[in-house]
């Protein structure tokens, strides 16, 4: 086999293995979202949901609390919602996921869900 021949293989299997490899198939929804029937049925709200989950496992003394260390006190609607629309709350939740840290690290996935459910609907303070 040529030089050539060689090269014509090796780039026409590296041609096909991009391409199978680069197609996108439809998997559906996007990993960690949620559906919005599993959403309706969950009615999450803030004052009864949300709230008390930032305070088991956010707002704990000394981390997202009036006294604590890390920014903002999460015990506080405005102080979440600042969060949220900058998107830190989202990125240190879902992205990063190092938020909430230890012995709380991870969340369920059903309170993920939850607070998934929450921001979908616009973060409302309800």
């Amino acid at each position: 086999m040529s030089k050539k021949q060689l090269f014509l293989a090796v780039f026409s299997m590296m041609a096909l293995l991009v391409s199978h490899y680069s197609c996108v198939k439809d998997q559906g929804k996007l990993p960690g979202a949620v559906s919005q029937s599993l959403c309706d049925s969950m009615n999450v709200k803030y004052s009864t949901v949300i709230q008390p989950m930032m305070v088991t496992y956010c707002a704990m003394s000394n981390c997202h609390d009036a006294i604590g260390s890390a920014p903002g006190n999460l015990n506080m609607y405005a102080d979440l919602k600042a969060m949220i629309d900058n998107q830190q709350f989202k990125s240190r939740v879902f992205t990063i996921k190092d938020m909430p840290q230890a012995p709380n690290l991870p969340l369920a996935d059903s309170l993920l869900q939850k607070i998934q459910c929450w921001l979908a609907a616009g973060a409302l303070n309800d």
